[in-house]
């Protein structure tokens, strides 16, 4: 449920997430995904369903903003004291952040074990393109808030590659604050293995077929750089 309060003062943000960011070095937050952060394949076959996982991900949220600015931020949306937005804001604007993911699929391990790990690494021609990469491109329209579970739906409009190929493709990613410096996002991403020509596996002479959907599911934590 949101309310119109919260829906103005989102609209503040969005503003800011339209703008490019100006911020310099000092005044910028670096997020870095951390070990707690998982990936999921899951997928289908005629036979059964499969699941790879992996939490070996490296990659970062750059926000041309210092990190007190985006939690005064979110304090306002969250306690329902948006007035000072709407009064001020060009204090709640938030830069547009730039976010890259990269997953080597060496590290993801599978349901089926050691055989289908080797079908999947072959399939997605892991030895010429050891990661999957994802690439944030740009915020797609408004961001809603929800004032119960204090989630905060963006759509984004993402690069992903995979297999060499490199598709564009739109997320919508849940993103909740979990502490002052600790930020979870989430995404469910539903691709077809032959946009990125890549053959479904098969398995016991063609009897076991992947079928060609698959879901990559993210949960990433986000933590400040303290380097």
């Amino acid at each position: 449920m949101k309310s119109l309060a919260c829906f103005a003062a989102m609209l503040c943000v969005w503003a800011g997430f339209n703008r490019p960011a100006e911020a310099g070095p000092h005044t910028a937050t670096t997020l870095n995904v951390t070990p707690r952060s998982t990936l999921l394949l899951n997928g289908s076959s005629n036979v059964t369903r499969w699941r790879c996982s992996g939490s070996t991900l490296a990659g970062a949220m750059k926000v041309a903003a210092p990190l007190h600015q985006i939690n005064e931020v979110i304090d306002r949306i969250e306690d329902g004291q948006v007035s000072a937005l709407l009064a001020h804001p060009e204090t709640a604007k938030i830069p547009e952040p730039e976010f890259d993911l990269t997953i080597p699929i060496d590290a993801l391990r599978c349901s089926g074990g050691r055989p289908m790990e080797r079908d999947v690494l072959a399939a997605l021609k892991a030895i010429q393109y050891p990661d999957i990469t994802v690439h944030f491109r740009q915020v797609r329209s408004g961001v809603e808030h929800d004032i119960d579970t204090h989630e905060y739906r963006i759509p984004v409009l993402a690069d992903i590659s995979l297999a060499g190929v490199t598709r564009e493709v739109e997320v919508t990613i849940v993103a909740e604050r979990i502490d002052r410096e600790s930020f979870r996002i989430r995404a469910d991403v539903p691709l077809k293995m032959t946009d990125f020509g890549i053959r479904p596996p098969q398995a016991l002479f063609g009897l076991i077929k992947a079928a060609d959907r698959l879901t990559v599911s993210l949960s990433l934590i986000l933590e400040p750089d303290r380097g």
